[in-house]
Parts: C-alpha cells; sequence; structure tokens
C-alpha cells in the first residue's frame, strides 16, 4: 500500500492506481481514501496504530490489509492489537485516571481530617470560622446556666418531664466541660490536602487489598 501525495486519487498512471495494489481496486478502503494509513514508514504506522486505538473505522483499515496482503491471517493481528491494546489495556488506563480524579477531588474526608476537625472543635477553636470579637462582660448579670431561660422548673417535675430533666442535666454538664478558647485566641486551624504522589496516590486505591 503507497500514498502517491494529492493526486493518489486521480492519476491515470497504472503503477499508481487503487494505491500501487490492484487488488484494492474498487475497495472501501480505496473509496475511502485510507492510501495514507501504511506502514510504510514510522510516521504513518504510528497514525495507523492510533486511528485502530480510538476504533475509527478499523474494520476498512483490516479489509484493506486483508485484500493487499491477500491472506486473512492478516485479520489476527489487527484482532489481536484490538483486544490487547482497546479492550484491556485502554480501559485499564481509562479506570486508573477516573479513580484518582475521584480519589483527589472527593469531598470526603479521610480519617485523620476527621479526628483532628474534631478535637479542634472540641478545643473551642472554631475550626474553619474567623476569630470572634471579645464582648464586654456585663458583671450585674450572671447567667450560671445555659438552661436558665427555659421554662423548666426543676423543683417541679413531674412523670412527663423525668427524660427532659435527665437531658438537661447532660447538656450542664457537657457545658460544664467544655472550654472555648476562640475568645481567648486569634488561633485557627485550617486543614488542607497536600500534592498527592503517585505512591500516596496507589496506596488509597489499594488500601482495602493491603
Amino acid at each position: 500500500i503507497r500514498f502517491f501525495g494529492p493526486n493518489t486519487y486521480n492519476t491515470t498512471d497504472p503503477a499508481k492506481l487503487w494505491c500501487g495494489n490492484k487488488a484494492l481496486q474498487n475497495s472501501l478502503f480505496y473509496r475511502d481514501k485510507y492510501c495514507a494509513n501504511n506502514f510504510n514508514d514510522i510516521g504513518s504506522a504510528i497514525v495507523v496504530l492510533f486511528e485502530l486505538l480510538i476504533v475509527n473505522q478499523w474494520h476498512i483499515i483490516t479489509d484493506g490489509y486483508v485484500l493487499a496482503t491477500g491472506t486473512k491471517a492478516t485479520r489476527l493481528f489487527f484482532i489481536s492489537y484490538h483486544m490487547i491494546s482497546v479492550i484491556i489495556i485502554l480501559n485499564i488506563f481509562t479506570a486508573f485516571v477516573l479513580e484518582a480524579f475521584l480519589l483527589e477531588y472527593s469531598f470526603s474526608k479521610g480519617a485523620l481530617e476527621t479526628a483532628l476537625a474534631t478535637k479542634i472543635n472540641e478545643m473551642g477553636l472554631a475550626y474553619g470560622s474567623n476569630p470572634t470579637k471579645k464582648k464586654p462582660k456585663n458583671e450585674g448579670t450572671v447567667k450560671a446556666s445555659i438552661l436558665d431561660d427555659d421554662e423548666l422548673d426543676s423543683d417541679c417535675v413531674d412523670a412527663d418531664h423525668d427524660n427532659l430533666q435527665f437531658v438537661a442535666e447532660q447538656l450542664e454538664e457537657i457545658v460544664r466541660n467544655y472550654t472555648n478558647y476562640s475568645n481567648e485566641t486569634d488561633i485557627r486551624f485550617h486543614l488542607k490536602k497536600g500534592a498527592m504522589n503517585v505512591h500516596t496516590l496507589l496506596q488509597k486505591m489499594f488500601i482495602h487489598e493491603l
């Protein structure tokens, strides 16, 4: 199979007709102007293999080479190339890229990030928020509990309020053990994902298998 430039398909020279091969006479390969798709040099061979990789009319290219070589065994090369490069390698590569993209841009936090964020919040350092301005304390009014404004009266508890009284006591216990440092310091923590290298990416992909 040979390509003779722009005049390949309108030449009257018998030596240049049908891509230089009479077996391609009136074939789809010649009519669709695929004479440049040959293995005569490295550049042309790369183009042909790329077209086969993206499945661009690969059946027409295959039939053209079957006619040019005169043997149906030529199909073995094209079928093998399609099976290995397209069905196996290309799909694995595509799956790898998609998995890497999902891992890199996933909004879900890892176990370490979740633990750190929880600890920061427990310390009252307002993870993800701006420093709060200190307000002057009013010494005349002191609130002993966050439940002072509640209508619940601890001296008069009936059977219907037993559970509510228990919850109130638990809330007061939590408030007493919680120290809010956000009003005492401007220090704030921000967790940011760093650049992920190939080793870390593969480790995350196959963490369950490891």
